[in-house]
């Protein structure tokens, strides 16, 4: 089984800051992180700047999204 870290909190609580730095350190002890984004709105993969798109400059190897 994969381990699975969650991170929930408001809207401008740090989540994507804090995901990204647990990305850089994880890939740093050799894991290969993949992000899940859950959300009720469209995700927009390859607009510069949003939170999928400071995920993949992080280095997450796999991106997807769920709605709901």
């Amino acid at each position: 089984m994969l381990p699975i870290i969650s991170i929930v909190g408001p809207s401008d609580s740090g989540k994507t800051t804090l995901v990204v730095e647990l990305v850089h350190a994880l890939q740093r002890r050799g894991y290969r992180v993949g992000v899940l984004k859950h959300t009720h709105a469209a995700i927009k993969l390859d607009r510069a700047g949003t939170d999928t798109d400071r995920f993949r400059r992080a280095g997450a190897v796999e991106l997807d999204r769920g709605m709901g």
